[in-house]
């Protein structure tokens, strides 16, 4: 099995991940160092140019759990770092 690891959740990240969790594949980390997993678990949910992702999103403090695909990885913010 091949196993997958994002550089980025913006627009060509997000185009990436929908397709990928759709053929069950695994997604071993995901690389954003610009906002958290809330806020990134948002936009997932409310693309506004690809449009609203059918799913159950959820996150914590890690990850985003997108239906009972968990996916962590997610680089701490730039924001706090001093």
């Amino acid at each position: 099995m091949t196993v997958y690891a994002l550089n980025g959740l913006g627009r060509i990240g997000k185009l990436a991940l929908k397709p990928l969790l759709e053929r069950d594949a695994q997604i071993a980390w995901i690389n954003d160092a610009v906002g958290d997993p809330a806020m990134h678990a948002h936009l997932l949910a409310f693309d506004t140019v690809h449009g609203r992702w059918n799913a159950a999103f959820a996150h914590d403090a890690d990850s985003v759990t997108i239906d009972a695909t968990r996916l962590s990885g997610f680089s701490p913010s730039l924001a706090h770092h001093s």
